[in-house]
């Protein structure tokens, strides 16, 4: 049986990475988000892959 997709929503976003709400919907854009009804959603695995793409080492 395949693991359940975790969606996000644009102000989790917002709340995980402490970004603005356009920020987080410009994210959402590029991330390929879902539209479910007048909504935005993300998978969190999309997110996890983005982040680990920008990770640097180094940053303090």
């Amino acid at each position: 049986m395949s693991e359940p997709i975790e969606l996000l929503q644009v102000a989790d976003l917002m709340r995980l990475l402490k970004i603005s709400r356009a920020a987080a919907y410009r994210l959402a854009e590029s991330l390929g988000g879902y539209r479910i009804g007048r909504s935005i959603r993300i998978d969190a695995a999309d997110l996890r892959r983005y982040l680990a793409s920008v990770k640097r080492e180094g940053v303090r």
